[in-house]
C-alpha cells in the first residue's frame, strides 16, 4: 500500500500473512515500511501500519511481526510508541547461506 501526495509517493507498506502450522490463525509480517525523508514526523508511518492491521485483521492474523536493525535508533521508539512489544528476548534469529 502506498501514500501519495501532490503526485509524489511518500510512503508505502508490505505485508504478509503467513498461516499458522500449529494453531489457526496466522501471523503477519510487516516486511516494508518506507517513509521519504521529506515526509517524515507527519503521521504517514502510522497511517500505513494501521492499514497494513486492518488487512492482517482480515485475513485471520492474530498479531503482526516486525525486525528492524538495532542500529535503526529511530525505528524503536516508532514501533514501540505505537504499540509493538520488543521481544527479542523471547526467540533467537538464524541465517544461513544458500
Amino acid at each position: 500500500v502506498g501514500v501519495v501526495i501532490d503526485d509524489r509517493l511518500a510512503g508505502c507498506a508490505a505485508i504478509h500473512v503467513i498461516p499458522f502450522f500449529e494453531r489457526p490463525g496466522a501471523r503477519a509480517r510487516l516486511v516494508a515500511l518506507v517513509v521519504d525523508a521529506e515526509y517524515r514526523r507527519r503521521g504517514i508511518a502510522r497511517v500505513l501500519v494501521d492499514h497494513c492491521r486492518n488487512f492482517a485483521r482480515r485475513h485471520d492474523a492474530t498479531e503482526i511481526e516486525v525486525t528492524s536493525r538495532r542500529t535503526r535508533t529511530e525505528a524503536d521508539p516508532f514501533y514501540t510508541g505505537i504499540g509493538f512489544s520488543d521481544v527479542s528476548d523471547q526467540s533467537r534469529r538464524y541465517l544461513i547461506d544458500v
